[in-house]
């Protein structure tokens, strides 16, 4: 799509022209813009040139889902990070469960804003761990960062082989800087504003059951459908009986409506509506009703 013309008239290059062909064809072929990818994970290295390595496989995150949306949350409270993804396709959600075998430590944060000043969720506010000897971790308290999701409120800090917190300073959004100490590595702590007193949160790790399970993809199908989670209602619209009646298209709730869109020339059309005539009976009785609209002479 990088490729595409920016105006109908500009000059065609033989890389174009055949990028274009092959793009038509796959679409043709009932190819996807941009599915059948798996999941990518990528470990920074922490190497100065910034590199990353690429551990998909090794991950175990890699399925062939159509993934849209992933949020990070310390799920089974035991001082690491778990992954909740959520996809288009089924399954919906899928939990992976942190179960590295790191004797790192960390540290977990809880802000509460004080009004008037700044909002309950201390959404914004911006808190620095310091540690002697170390870069200070930095990090900001967002609402979401994903497509419809949002990861934890409580701020999770990897200490790694740290043995010590100086102190944690906080930004909040409505203004002002407050320093907190008297906190230690591998505790949950609540942070109010203006209190000056980091509070410990006495929370116990909870045992997540989980029963792995193969993956069976169905097999593939000539013919396919998308139900809608959430049904869309249909616009008012008004078609024309053969006495030449305007009548409006029934929508009411709690019956199910088939609309058919046919022309005389249509062969297709033909042959779909001899078969909604022989299943009538079985749909009306499944409570289906059928709307067969021709469409000749619209282009008049």
């Amino acid at each position: 799509m990088s490729q595409s013309l920016n105006e109908v008239g500009e000059a065609k290059t033989s890389e174009l022209e055949s990028a274009n062909a092959t793009f038509g064809s796959m679409m043709r072929r009932g190819r996807s813009y941009s599915g059948r990818e798996r999941n990518c994970v990528f470990l920074n290295t922490a190497k100065p040139d910034g590199s990353f390595a690429n551990i998909s496989a090794a991950s175990g995150i890699d399925f062939p889902d159509d993934g849209r949306a992933l949020v990070t949350t310390d799920w089974d409270h035991d001082g690491d990070l778990d992954v909740w993804i959520s996809n288009r396709n089924a399954p919906r959600l899928r939990f992976f469960r942190n179960d590295v075998p790191i004797d790192n430590h960390h540290l977990t944060i809880r802000l509460q804003g004080t009004a008037p000043t700044t909002n309950r969720d201390a959404i914004g506010a911006r808190v620095k761990v310091i540690i002697a000897g170390s870069q200070p971790l930095i990090k900001t308290l967002r609402a979401g960062e994903s497509f419809l999701s949002q990861s934890s409120k409580a701020l999770h800090f990897g200490l790694g082989r740290a043995e010590a917190i100086d102190s944690v300073i906080v930004q909040w959004p409505g203004g002002g800087t407050e320093t907190f100490t008297g906190i230690t590595i591998d505790q949950r702590y609540h942070l109010v504003q203006g209190s000056g007193e980091a509070r410990p949160i006495e929370t116990k790790k909870r045992e997540v059951a989980i029963s792995p399970a193969p993956v069976n993809l169905p097999s593939p199908e000539s013919t396919s459908r998308i139900p809608l989670a959430t049904l869309l209602p249909m616009a008012p619209m008004n078609y024309q009986t053969f006495d030449g009646d305007t009548q409006p298209i029934p929508t009411s709730e709690g019956k199910s409506y088939l609309l058919s869109l046919w022309g005389s020339w249509c062969p297709a059309c033909e042959e779909e509506l001899k078969d909604l005539t022989a299943k009538n009976s079985e749909l009306r009785e499944a409570g289906i009703e059928i709307i067969a609209l021709a469409v000749d002479g619209l282009e008049e």
